[in-house]
């Protein structure tokens, strides 16, 4: 599978980055100078002052959800592409280990069957012997597909009953009689008894080894112990690496959406307040007002 990062919803290139990012200060430039001009307005009384300030709150929430709403909308299509790419590289991951694990075994298969054939003329174990003769003449898989050997494991590994393994294969592999499955499931039986024989051995002649070279067979030990050390290291490395590159953009985004947000709470606050600023100076207009038209209404009488 390929990847593509350029084009589609894959990714944006730089042409749109740059106008995503004009467009977006543009937006803020506009907003600014709009509660500026708000600001500004607050400080100088008007007859239809409370009427004003709704329009200048409307004007400036209108703008800020426009901003939300596209910024939003670059977040999505951002949350799209991670989910593809994620998906395309999970398939591109279990492809290459399809072929890792179709390599492995297809070099393992002739290395075991020229092993065989040439055991006779080495000193080894009876166990060992016996395993390879039965791989070089059934070879990895019994001769089956490795997509069909593949369905075959993922019900084998459940470790359930031989009719149920076998009702279930049955389904999985309509193009396999039940002759085969059964026979499919007595060969790898046996195979994992002579895969057992053939690693006790190897860990015997291990053990013994051990024993006459202490020395050596610890050296060997640490060394396989580093080399395994190092390459969960490299893999767990990769992965992270890969997470910490899938998620950037969608941070970068999600932080700067924040950021607005922040900005339109403190906006909002402030509008808030200069309106009860504003219902305050005129409650106390109105008072005065009133306490004026007394003391006008009083005078003639005194």
């Amino acid at each position: 599978a390929v990847v593509s990062t350029q084009s589609g919803h894959y990714g944006r290139d730089e042409n749109e980055k740059a106008a995503e990012l004009i467009k977006f200060q543009n937006d803020l430039h506009k907003l600014n100078n709009t509660i500026a001009i708000f600001r500004r307005d607050l400080t100088k009384p008007r007859p239809d002052m409370i009427q004003h300030v709704k329009s200048m709150m409307e004007a400036i929430e209108s703008q800020l959800v426009s901003i939300k709403d596209y910024q939003k909308s670059i977040y999505d299509s951002l949350i799209t592409s991670e989910t593809a790419l994620s998906a395309e590289l999970t398939l591109f991951d279990n492809d290459l280990h399809k072929y890792e694990y179709t390599q492995s075994r297809t070099v393992r298969y002739h290395s075991v069957k020229s092993r065989a054939q040439t055991s006779h003329q080495h000193n080894l174990h009876p166990a060992i012997i016996e395993f390879d003769r039965y791989c070089a003449t059934h070879g990895p898989t019994n001769k089956w597909g490795e997509f069909e050997h593949q369905l075959f494991m993922s019900h084998y590994s459940k470790k359930e009953s031989d009719a149920w393994m076998a009702q279930k294969m049955a389904e999985a592999l309509p193009f396999k009689s039940n002759t085969q499955i059964v026979q499919q499931i007595l060969w790898y039986r046996k195979y994992e008894v002579l895969e057992k024989s053939k690693k006790d051995a190897l860990k015997e002649w291990r053990e013994t080894k051990k024993t006459k070279n202490p020395t050596k067979g610890s050296r060997l030990e640490n060394d396989e112990t580093i080399e395994v050390i190092k390459s969960k290291k490299k893999e767990l490395f990769d992965k992270e690496r890969e997470e910490r590159l899938g998620h950037l953009n969608a941070y970068k985004v999600q932080k700067e959406l924040q950021r607005v947000l922040a900005e339109e709470d403190a906006l909002k606050n402030q509008i808030r307040e200069s309106a009860k600023e504003s219902k305050r100076k005129d409650y106390v207009k109105k008072q005065k007002r009133k306490k004026y038209d007394c003391d006008s209404a009083l005078i003639p009488l005194l």
